[in-house]
């Protein structure tokens, strides 16, 4: 094994004995735990896997680290300023120069003479620099320090350990080092579940000795006590949502070119906020434009875009998400919220999986879009230029973003919560039993590592001991009831569901055929063939409906019939469908309804929603209008009548998410024409022209309606007269309007 690089104070780990698997005993307990790349043979039965074993976390020396002064001594004797990857931040004039270069840069003056000409220059020049001192960050010592401390026993008191592997250290420090030697920065683009992210990865990077970034955050975050302590780590806050100020515009972005060009690192999440849903979140694509405008204009000659993976085996915010998706108004952060949330510290959260990915040139990314046609000398602008230019970029930005995100849907890693939350969700009946779910979990660990998928350190252990784990540390979400043996059922599907999506960018793929055929037979029954290019037809089509639902790989012009055939030919292999190639149709295989089954479950709560959202715009036949924050409302409240009435089958179908996603692609399939009514931003909603005839209507509604699950819980036809009249009543009338 080669030499490794030193990882500085990773906060204490402990070994694995690698013939036992058991933890060594060590002098310290941690909050990271550090992969140590030993490769054991684990044997459950007659089945034998090669897996990386990592080292795991001692609780009783967690305990006694807890009531000791270790940490303030680590804190202390981390991220010295002689062993930092990168570029040295604790500057006292650089909030000072940074501002002094914003501020003094030609777009930034001459936005201020052109907006000056409405007042004057002199109150323009004024709020500009009211602007700066908002935005910026800076990066105290004084506050980094006592912060990272502070934050240490917090996430000691939350999290049992944080598992990183030692192989994504020394990359990234190696990255760190070719970054600054090359004098451009890193870019941190991790996932973003929870307000914890911005925790642990700060504290990664202050024990790992790497640059800190200076992180663009919300300034919802920017409230009493613990803004002015954010901003003094780093934090630099932008509103929401953005403003339509060119002035603010342009000082953002020169902030940005300013921080870039001095070789400072970034973090920012693609996802904008938080995922609500457990699953990636379509990127946006401010951040990512904003820096490669810099580079676009060679101001930069490249930088490095690091995809980070941070997963959860319990999430502290998920209940206050379901009831955002169940329609309740977001809550805004406070110091009441804040002190609220200081009783989650009476609880335990279990593990956290951070991953960190191999950094991406910007420049390679650019060159490599050459090969889809891009003409990379149209990146600049120029007299005459500037639509082509404009759009340019943004495919440009599009490709990148979502290149990134499907890095990271690549490297993260399957908890045991959901894999065990997933065979609970997927499992056909009111509830499991404990030796069913052992199986089914052994099976599913097996699928995801079958998939080129990766599966957490702490979900190699006993599948036994992680089943009766995750169920009690869930246990708010998960009845546990003992009969002849332990049956576990969903108290809380809503809830538990973000667990499952997780893992649905595994199976998206081979879920999305599966229901595409499932519309053809609207049954598990094996040996009824389908011909395949109706198959291929439909796939492309649920594929093109979720296109703001899942995160797929940029493609170019004639790969989704490569990517299907890829697909049909995996799922023929592992035994789910059978193809016949002299008929050129395809069936389900003798032995593959349990597994055909299990797939369909990751995407018909989608469909479902879909299927709601398009039915309810039945209340707008022929010529009705209505507000969309109405119409999501009606719609919503549908739902639920509808799964209370046993029409729909997943309670989760009724996320206001899912219906907004719905409402934005029925506007782009030309479903819907939206139209603002007054100078303040309100639309409204009609139906199009074409789809004011209620046959194009009817088809479309029974269209999407064969792919539902169909079973006891489908009671009505798609399109019945009982669920027309009871969509009729969703919205009052507004022809008015």
């Amino acid at each position: 094994m080669s030499d490794r690089a030193k990882a500085p104070h990773l906060m204490g780990h402990t070994k694995n004995d690698v013939t036992t698997g058991k933890p060594a005993k060590t002098e310290s307990g941690g909050i990271f735990v550090v992969d140590n790349n030993e490769e054991v043979r684990i044997e459950e039965d007659e089945e034998e896997t090669i897996y990386k074993f990592n080292y795991s976390h001692n609780k009783a020396e967690h305990l006694k680290k807890m009531l000791s002064f270790t940490d303030l001594r680590q804190v202390w004797n981390s991220y010295s300023q002689k062993e930092v990857y990168g570029k040295k931040v604790f500057d006292r004039n650089l909030f000072n120069d940074v501002k002094t270069a914003v501020l003094a840069s030609p777009q930034v003056m001459r936005t201020i003479h052109e907006q000056g000409k409405k007042s004057s220059v002199r109150a323009t020049t004024s709020k500009a620099d009211q602007i700066a001192d908002q935005m910026m960050a800076q990066m105290k010592e004084s506050v980094v320090r006592p912060m990272a401390y502070l934050a240490t026993k917090i996430i000691h008191q939350l999290y049992s350990s944080i598992h990183v592997t030692e192989s994504d250290i020394q990359r990234l420090q190696m990255t760190a080092k070719k970054a600054h030697d090359e004098g451009v920065s890193m870019v941190f683009l991790p996932t973003h579940k929870s307000h914890i992210d911005y925790v642990v990865l700060e504290l990664l990077w202050f024990h790992c000795n790497i640059s800190l970034p200076f992180i663009a955050a919300g300034e919802n975050l920017d409230i009493p006590l613990v803004g002015g302590l954010f901003n003094n780590c780093g934090a630099f806050y932008i509103s929401r949502p953005f403003p339509n100020d060119p002035l603010y515009k342009a000082i953002f972005n020169e902030y940005i070119a300013q921080l870039l060009i001095r070789g400072y690192n970034l973090e920012f999440f693609p996802e904008g906020g938080r995922s609500r849903s457990g699953k990636l979140l379509p990127p946006k694509l401010g951040m990512i434009a904003s820096i490669l405008s810099v580079m676009h204009d060679k101001r930069i000659k490249d930088c490095y875009l690091v995809p980070i993976s941070i997963s959860y085996e319990k999430v502290i915010e998920t209940g206050t998400y379901i009831q955002e998706l169940l329609g309740k108004a977001k809550q805004p952060e406070s110091v009441n919220g804040l002190l609220r949330a200081a009783e989650v510290l009476r609880f335990n959260f279990g593990q956290i999986d951070i991953k960190v990915g191999e950094a991406a040139s910007c420049l390679d990314l650019i060159q490599k879009l050459t090969s889809r046609g891009l003409d990379v000398t149209k990146l600049q602008f120029r007299p005459g230029d500037e639509k082509i230019v404009a759009k340019n970029r943004y495919n440009v930005s599009r490709y990148v973003a979502f290149d990134m995100l499907h890095r990271i849907n690549d490297i993260s890693v399957a908890t045991p919560s959901a894999m065990v939350v997933t065979c609970l969700l997927t499992n056909i009946g009111r509830g499991v039993g404990r030796k069913e779910m052992i199986e089914n979990v052994r099976w599913l660990r097996n699928e995801i590592l079958l998939r080129g998928g990766h599966v957490s350190v702490f979900g190699l252990d006993n599948v036994e001991r992680m089943v009766d784990r995750v169920t009690l540390l869930l246990r708010s979400c998960i009845d546990r009831r003992l009969q002849m043996e332990v049956i576990y059922s969903p108290s809380k599907r809503f809830e538990l569901s973000f667990y499952r999506n997780q893992l649905i960018h595994l199976f998206v793929g081979e879920s999305t055929l599966a229901c595409a055929l499932y519309g053809g037979l609207n049954d598990f029954t094996p040996g009824i063939f389908v011909p395949r290019q109706a198959v291929e037809a439909e796939t492309m089509f649920l594929s093109s409906l979720f296109k703001y639902e899942f995160i797929y790989k940029p493609k170019s012009a004639g790969e989704f019939s490569k990517n299907f055939q890829s697909t049909l030919a995996q799922m023929v292999k592992r035994g789910v469908l059978e193809f016949d190639q002299d008929s050129d149709e395809i069936c389900i295989a003798r032995s593959g309804p349990k597994v055909y089954s299990f797939l369909g479950m990751f995407l018909w709560p989608f469909i479902e929603s879909y299927w709601v959202a398009l039915i309810s715009l039945w209340s707008l036949y022929p010529q009705e209008l209505v507000e969309i924050k109405e119409y999501l409302t009606g719609a919503q409240q549908f739902a639920e009548t509808l799964y209370y009435r046993g029409e729909l089958t997943f309670f989760e179908a009724i996320s206001i998410g899912n219906l907004q996603a719905a409402l934005t692609r029925f506007e782009e399939m030309g479903i819907i024409e939206k139209q603002l009514i007054n100078d303040k931003g309100t639309s409204v909603i009609k139906l199009s022209k074409e789809y004011q005839n209620k046959n194009n209507f009817r088809a479309a509604v029974e269209h999407l309606g064969k792919f539902r699950r169909f079973g006891k819980y489908k009671k009505e036809p798609n399109f019945s007269k009982q669920v027309r009249e009871l969509a009729k009543g969703i919205v009052k009338k507004r022809s008015r309007l």
